[in-house]
């Protein structure tokens, strides 16, 4: 039998050691107290990833087919990744910076589907989507 979990509110700090790559998470309990987290590098995608995924359950498909929970993007700045493929470091509102790479034979997708944005609005229909 295990105790039960702590319930984790705020997000106190997070820092990474850069000889490790280990990630140092601080986050502040519901009964005022500091629990700390250290995950390896190779778990931290994953566990971004389950996260958000998880948001399906908490905030299901409203009446434009969204689902999950919405991140608001704030900017998006050209990158290259470290194969020198093009790429975009989104950055959301409160700070969070999220580099995507795209292989070359999904740039053309990538195009596409960002000038259709303009076709978006209610009042208008969309061009027709390509999905890969």
């Amino acid at each position: 039998m295990f105790n039960a979990p702590k319930r984790a509110v705020e997000i106190l700090g997070l820092k990474v050691d850069p000889k490790t790559r280990d990630i140092f998470l601080k986050l502040k309990t519901e009964d005022g107290k500091t629990l700390e987290l250290r995950l390896a590098i190779g778990i931290a995608a994953p566990i971004a990833a389950t996260l958000f995924s998880v948001g399906r359950q908490i905030n299901p498909s409203d009446d434009g087919g969204i689902s999950g929970q919405h991140l608001v993007l704030s900017g998006a700045i050209p990158i290259r990744g470290p194969e020198h493929q093009a790429g975009l470091d989104l950055v959301f509102a409160g700070g969070l910076h999220l580099p995507v790479t795209f292989p070359e034979s999904v740039l053309q997708i990538l195009h596409r589907a960002t000038a259709s944005l303009d076709h978006t609005s209610i009042d208008k229909t969309p061009p027709s989507t390509t999905r890969n």
